[in-house]
């Protein structure tokens, strides 16, 4: 964390003087070294923090480090609080969407290739938008990311592929002769031409 630079005495807080720094946090001066203060006062009442764990502002006020105020949290629900995410039941429900602006289920996000758990950084709505704009505007791009995915991850697609097949064929055994039926009839139906007698 940046800890910034003095600004802004603050009087004291038992017996030690308080500043605010200039990235708007409070730090406590003790024995010749800073400590924010927020971390101070919740570990005064409450005890030391938890490994992995970070004091939360509840009204996120930087400088409001009444007790009341303070909530201790995983970094990754510290993060996710920041990052706009939106709690119903006790259970992560939407998130925060930079494109379109707007507080988005988390049902609509992609998961994200870095972690299972995690969603996309846009809604699937933005991601289509962007991804589709991106492709017209640089096409040979897309192209060769498109080949050399296909030579990367060849085995594992033909492996899906054929899970998929397979699994259409115990579902249904008739499903490939009824769809090539429909496509030819399609087809047909596209390719034919009107003779006078259908004018």
């Amino acid at each position: 964390m940046n800890v910034g630079v003095r600004k802004k005495a603050m009087g004291t807080y038992d017996g030690f003087p308080i500043f605010e720094a200039s990235n708007g946090y409070v730090r406590i001066y003790i024995a010749k070294k800073e400590i924010l203060f927020h971390i101070y006062v919740y570990e005064k009442f409450n005890g030391p923090i938890l490994p992995k764990h970070a004091i939360h502002h509840i009204n996120g006020i930087k400088t409001d480090n009444r007790i009341e105020n303070l909530q201790m949290l995983t970094y990754g629900d510290h993060v996710k609080i920041h990052k706009g995410w939106i709690k119903k039941n006790g259970e992560w429900y939407a998130k925060f969407c930079p494109m379109c602006k707007e507080y988005v289920p988390l049902t609509d996000f992609y998961k994200s290739n870095s972690k299972e758990d995690r969603p996309s950084a846009t809604c699937k709505k933005c991601h289509t938008v962007y991804v589709r704009e991106w492709k017209h505007k640089n096409p040979d791009k897309s192209r060769a990311i498109k080949s050399k995915s296909y030579r990367k991850h060849k085995k594992t697609i033909k492996t899906h592929y054929r899970e998929w097949y397979d699994k259409k064929l115990i579902e249904n055994p008739d499903y490939f002769k009824n769809y090539r039926k429909k496509y030819l009839v399609n087809r047909k139906s596209l390719t034919s031409k009107k003779t006078i007698s259908d004018i």
